[in-house]
């Protein structure tokens, strides 16, 4: 149970990573406010703490993961009251996002989420289990996959779907003769 919760809880930093890995490959536009060097240092905390929970310890992984999930809404905060409200870059060039408040009060939640499952389940046992899981990580990469079909594959297909149907839109006269 507390698992595939701690595993939902990294979605929305699955969809980060991948989404930034699209941009960087195919050099799509820069959208995060901050500078490059603070966005590739966001994108490194998130991977390294995903990975964590995935491969090293789910409770050292939970953790990392609520302390993190902390500073992004802390920074949202910054951001939103130096900038205003500007495009966020968080799933890329794909999917425009804005920052908000609302965004802000979400990395809240998903950190007290994870504070409290780390708290309810292993401070009660007074140890954190440390192993090195092979199967893990292939569930992180498999996580990953899914999160690229989410951020790029279904933007896209709708986007085709959408230039589809304008195209085809002016030929249906003849089409249906």
């Amino acid at each position: 149970m507390y698992d595939l919760i701690a595993i939902l809880l990294t979605l929305p930093m699955l969809f980060s990573i991948v989404s930034y890995l699209w941009s960087k490959i195919f050099r799509d536009l820069h959208h995060f406010p901050g500078n490059s060097q603070m966005h590739l240092l966001l994108i490194v905390m998130q991977f390294i703490s995903v990975t964590i929970l995935f491969t090293i310890s789910t409770a050292m992984g939970l953790l990392s993961l609520a302390i993190l999930y902390l500073i992004q809404g802390t920074g949202v905060i910054y951001y939103l009251q130096r900038n205003g409200r500007v495009d966020c870059g968080c799933f890329g060039s794909q999917i425009a996002s804005k920052l908000s408040y609302r965004l802000a009060a979400g990395n809240g939640i998903l950190a007290v989420i994870s504070l409290l499952i780390f708290m309810s389940r292993w401070l009660q046992m007074k140890e954190l289990p440390l192993s090195l899981s092979l199967e893990g990580l292939m569930m992180e990469f498999l996580c990953m996959i899914v999160a690229l079909v989410c951020v790029v594959g279904v933007p896209d297909a709708i986007y085709a779907i959408r230039a589809y149907r304008a195209i085809a839109a002016i030929y249906v006269e003849k089409i249906t003769k």
